[in-house]
């Protein structure tokens, strides 16, 4: 479908990859730190040579408290960052053009025209915050499913997502159509 069917064009909201993957390699750092620390500290811990209970640290009270912490700090911080670099692979050149009639997703070299008639639901989830869950990007969320079965979600690493968000749904579920300005 042509973007002209579509009408006018209203707005353009590019998705922040370069902050996705900047979440992701600080991650990787931690995660780096804290295996690189606490597996040794942790191997150490548990290779002392067995004794009475009075000399075993292994028997002290939170002597496996720091290479715990460290090796869980690390893995965690593995678990959150390998997800983030590939959705910021995955999305790159991410695009959202809001046009009068619907609306055109791109991302790389891919384009999906969709008019608010394909949009079967949109399902709004919490609102922009600063500070941790915004650099996250788990602060709000919107996801669109369309009627051949397909979603599309996108979150607060897209510029404006809660005004994209709120123009979408308008339009989908009270019919007011985005104007151009």
């Amino acid at each position: 479908m042509e973007t002209e069917q579509l009408g006018q064009r209203v707005a353009e909201y590019r998705t922040d990859n370069a902050r996705r993957r900047k979440v992701g390699l600080v991650c990787l750092l931690i995660a780096v730190v804290g295996l690189g620390a606490g597996i040794p500290m942790s191997i150490a811990y548990f290779t002392v040579p067995w004794g009475p209970s009075s000399e075993d640290p292994r028997y002290w009270s939170g002597s496996g408290i720091l290479p715990s912490g460290f090796t869980m700090l690390g893995a965690l911080c593995l678990c959150v960052g390998i997800p983030f670099l590939v959705k910021a692979a995955r999305t790159r050149g991410e695009c959202f053009e809001l046009y009068e009639r619907g609306l055109v997703h791109r991302v790389a070299d891919a384009v999906s025209t969709i008019r608010w008639s394909d949009v079967e639901s949109v399902r709004l989830k919490g609102a922009e915050l600063q500070g941790g869950p915004h650099m996250l990007g788990i602060d709000f969320q919107c996801a669109l499913r369309l009627t051949n079965g397909r979603r599309l979600k996108f979150n607060t690493y897209t510029a404006d997502a809660t005004k994209l968000a709120a123009k979408i749904d308008a339009a989908v579920n009270r019919g007011f159509l985005p104007k151009p300005s």
